[in-house]
């Protein structure tokens, strides 16, 4: 494989992304909960891809997992006489636990509180609109933060700062 990254969606799913070698006619992609499948009939088939380059950058997305559960991937590559490739080599593989998601905080912080009485500050997730938050800053709390999901879009709207001109 030239390309093999499993990553954390939610608490029940994992994200893949792939780029299979640039001769092989497809990939099957297996995954076990207990140790890295070391051939195509091993653990459980999660997809078999004869579209080489579909997941190179929009994720397949493996649903109902376990969360707190640690997942193995291998990846077979296979050729057009349908021969599979079973290198145990680490481009091949890939291991993640499923916890909650990678989540980024963000901090809005005023500094100087002089002539300042508050102002409404809303994260919006443009990702995944029930997950916009909404925050007042005042001068006994001069911050606020929103712990957002990496990989979601978003941007900040301020409403208007009273006590500023």
């Amino acid at each position: 494989m030239r390309k093999f990254e499993a990553f954390t969606i939610s608490k029940t799913q994992i994200g893949l992304k792939f780029l299979e070698p640039a001769d092989a006619q497809g990939v099957m992609i297996r995954m076990s909960g207990v140790d890295y499948p070391k051939t195509p009939n091993d653990g459980t088939i999660v997809l078999d891809n004869n579209v080489v380059g579909k997941y190179e950058n929009k994720e397949y997305v493996v649903k109902g997992l376990k969360h707190g559960q640690t997942y193995y991937f291998s990846a077979f590559p296979y050729s057009d006489q349908g021969v599979f490739n079973f290198a145990p080599a680490e481009t091949n593989r890939n291991q993640i636990l499923l916890d909650r998601g990678e989540t980024i905080n963000v901090a809005v912080t005023i500094d100087d509180a002089s002539g300042f009485t508050r102002v409404l500050v809303k994260c919006v997730d443009e990702t995944n609109a029930l997950k916009t938050k909404t925050a007042t800053i005042t001068p006994t709390n001069l911050k606020c933060s929103f712990e957002i999901p990496a990989g979601d879009t978003y941007h900040l709207e301020f409403g208007k700062v009273e006590g500023y001109s």
